[in-house]
């Protein structure tokens, strides 16, 4: 009697298992998106991550800051939360930036492929609420990275014509507070 009550509970309880985790995935829902209902302009004074995208010395374009308030997603993600365009490539469409807010033109970049540093690219920054005055060259791409709650995520357009004190987005991060 007592094996076969065992042997009932080893097949009844994995079963059970299983369909719990079934039915949990039906009713979950999908992955929720990055809202743009919480977006200003300017940097994020609490509660948010703050974007920044510096289009480089030669654009005589100014500087973009956005604030994504209560963000929660990857640093491609709050390119969507904060309403600015971006391209990847044909080959990297959501991983490999080619062109923020419709630069560098198309009759630039085609995006076809990845640009080469000639040809001008997007250099991924990132700051952290610890650190919030130090611009850090990201070693992952954006779509791996998940900022935390007082970060800035910098974007700057380099060519090899750029001087090495334009090489950092040029908007200063700042502290913000997080509760």
């Amino acid at each position: 009697m007592k094996k076969s009550l065992r042997t009932a509970l080893a097949i009844s309880i994995p079963s059970v298992i299983i369909a719990v985790g079934v039915v949990s995935a039906l009713f979950a829902g999908p992955t929720p998106e990055p809202t743009i209902a919480n977006t200003k302009a300017g940097a994020c004074e609490s509660n948010g991550v703050t974007l920044v995208v510096d289009f480089g010395e030669a654009s005589d374009l100014d500087p973009l800051v956005k604030c994504a308030s209560e963000f929660s997603g990857t640093g491609w993600d709050i390119f969507e939360a904060t309403q600015t365009e971006v391209e990847g490539t044909a080959k990297y469409a959501s991983a490999f930036v080619c062109r923020v807010a419709g630069y560098p033109a198309v009759e630039v970049q085609d995006c076809a492929d990845t640009p080469t540093y000639d040809e001008g690219t997007w250099v991924y920054y990132f700051a952290t609420a610890d650190a919030p005055d130090l611009w850090l060259l990201s070693a992952a791409g954006s779509a791996q990275r998940s900022p935390e709650c007082g970060s800035y995520e910098g974007w700057v357009f380099t060519t090899p014509e750029t001087p090495d004190a334009h090489k950092l987005p040029s908007v200063k991060p700042a502290a913000s507070s997080c509760e």
